[in-house]
């Protein structure tokens, strides 16, 4: 029977520094036990990126149609789904107002590519 172990690079025990460098290494996690310094992971970086940061406005002004019907079907006969209502017909039409504020225009060519003399 023929075993495959991991190369000692590649083995999160493995300690080429020798002895010293395990004493570091438990002396770093004995900090971070009693919160003296905080360990900050690499992988944290996507944590914190805004989840919305891909969004369109066009997605959103489809988002806020939505809500719009959601709230009519879904919510109870109140002042308060009407206010909702209006609020977001007013967002909705703010951006719509920034869309062709920040709109360019095109051409036919843009569609069809360049004429071919």
């Amino acid at each position: 029977m023929v075993r495959n172990f991991p190369d000692a690079d590649e083995s999160p025990y493995a300690f080429p520094g020798g002895d010293k460098e395990i004493v570091q290494q438990v002396m770093l996690e004995q900090q971070v036990a009693q919160g003296e310094i905080m360990e900050i992971d690499d992988e944290s970086d996507d944590d914190n990126a805004d989840p919305d940061d891909g969004v369109t406005r066009r997605e959103t002004i489809d988002l806020v149609t939505r809500l719009e019907r959601l709230a009519i079907r879904y919510g109870a006969a109140s002042s308060d789904t009407l206010e909702l209502n209006r609020l977001l017909r007013k967002f909705r039409a703010h951006l719509h107002h920034e869309d062709s504020v920040n709109s360019k225009q095109t051409t036919l060519n843009t569609f069809f590519g360049p004429v071919v003399q």
